[in-house]
């Protein structure tokens, strides 16, 4: 029985030709969308992006770098119990590569309570280009007294991979 198995191999040829005519068109497709790729012109900023910098020269080379704008600690001091208050980061790209959040913005409590979810406006920010990171919360009765926010920016930028940006809050009645 294996020697009939390995006579009908040897027949076809190992593979058999339609397998050969398919394996050889996904080559020629693969080519062809690679070709496209290199070809298609730089589209600028995506949904979420702003250019900040019309001359800008990377402050890194074969690498994306993650800046953020904004001091990276804001003490928003005694607020009212009941008051909204909005907070956003503009965080730029200052690397020749990509700069792309591997999770999205997280807000770690480290006093207090009720961790407010971040919101990124683009999940890759190109070279040269910026986005923003904003949340918004509130305390009311029973929530007051000092709060302190850690907000995590994981991105793919090999020398700052989890930016920390601090929060600080005393809520008063």
């Amino acid at each position: 029985m294996a020697q009939a198995k390995k006579s009908q191999r040897r027949k076809n040829g190992g593979i058999s030709s339609a397998i050969k005519w398919t394996l050889a068109i996904i080559a020629v497709c693969a080519a062809v969308v690679f070709a496209l790729v290199l070809a298609a012109p730089d589209p600028g900023p995506q949904a979420g992006q702003t250019v900040f910098d019309s001359d800008f020269e990377p402050e890194v080379t074969g690498a994306p770098r993650v800046s953020v704008v904004e001091d990276e600690l804001i003490d928003y001091g005694d607020v009212k119990l009941n008051t909204t208050i909005q907070t956003s980061y503009t965080v730029r790209n200052l690397g020749d590569e990509p700069l792309m959040f591997v999770n999205t913005p997280y807000v770690e409590v480290i006093e207090g309570c009720c961790p407010p979810q971040a919101q990124v406006s683009a999940p890759v920010i190109e070279p040269g280009h910026e986005g923003t990171v904003s949340f918004s919360f509130m305390m009311h009765e029973g929530m007051g007294g000092p709060h302190e926010f850690r907000v995590h920016l994981q991105t793919n930028d090999p020398a700052e991979p989890d930016k920390q940006l601090t929060i600080l809050s005393n809520w008063v009645s």
